[in-house]
């Protein structure tokens, strides 16, 4: 089930979590809402934006190519800005939102790689969604059909030896988006398998342990999603 979240952006159910996640990475396009509300209580302005955008630059969804999609997702944030803007983010009071935990985030991907893609019409025809949500999902679509999913690298186009089924996860990016921000018993990691161009390549998205950052200041491609309970 696809249901949008306060600005319109989809979040989609998954059940063994009993919750809804973010169907992408968390956008800039998103989080200049959160930016721009002067009821939000946050510590953050145009000066942290404009830095925090330098290395992964922002730009329109319709202009976004297979060489930087990515561009799309809020990156460069550290744990505790992401649940700041969680706290913001949550419809109402009786919503817990945060960042997945490492296993929580390995469970949706497990249960998500199993399931088909959808329909974009599932969400881009939903009559309350963003019409910049519209637009990004139907340029991914757009780019994905283009040059499909492959195991060799990002978006490139197939070969008989190296094409995998695709999937919802795939389609959701939680392969070859950014690396999410994951809660650990002692701290934090990075989960997904972004493109090698931007240091993710060969990392199994959810086998092994989570890519752990020298530091958790300003990792410029490392992102998060968002999980929501009642």
């Amino acid at each position: 089930m696809i249901v949008l979240d306060r600005v319109g952006f989809p979040l989609i159910q998954v059940e063994p979590l009993g919750g809804y996640l973010s169907f992408l990475p968390i956008t800039k396009y998103q989080f200049e809402y959160y930016i721009c509300d002067p009821s939000a209580g946050r510590n953050f302005g145009e000066q942290w934006y404009a830095s925090a955008t330098r290395t992964n630059r922002r730009r329109p969804a319709a202009a976004l190519t297979i060489e930087d999609y990515w561009n799309a997702f809020m990156t460069s944030v550290t744990p505790a800005e992401c649940r700041q803007f969680a706290e913001w983010y949550a419809d109402d009071e009786s919503q817990l939102c945060d960042l997945p935990t490492d296993n929580e985030w390995r469970a949706a991907y497990e249960h998500l790689a199993s399931k088909p893609t959808i329909d974009p019409a599932a969400i881009t025809g939903l009559p309350d969604v963003n019409p910049r949500a519209r637009q990004l999902v139907t340029r991914l679509t757009t780019l994905r059909s283009q040059q499909p999913l492959t195991a060799a690298s990002s978006l490139a186009p197939p070969t008989a030896a190296t094409k995998e089924a695709d999937s919802l996860a795939d389609q959701m990016l939680m392969r070859r988006g950014v690396f999410e921000w994951v809660r650990l018993a002692d701290g934090w990691g990075g989960r997904g398998q972004p493109p090698a161009s931007i240091g993710g390549g060969g990392i199994a998205p959810h086998n092994g342990s989570p890519r752990q950052p020298t530091s958790d200041e300003n990792q410029p491609y490392y992102g998060f999603r968002l999980l929501i309970r009642e």
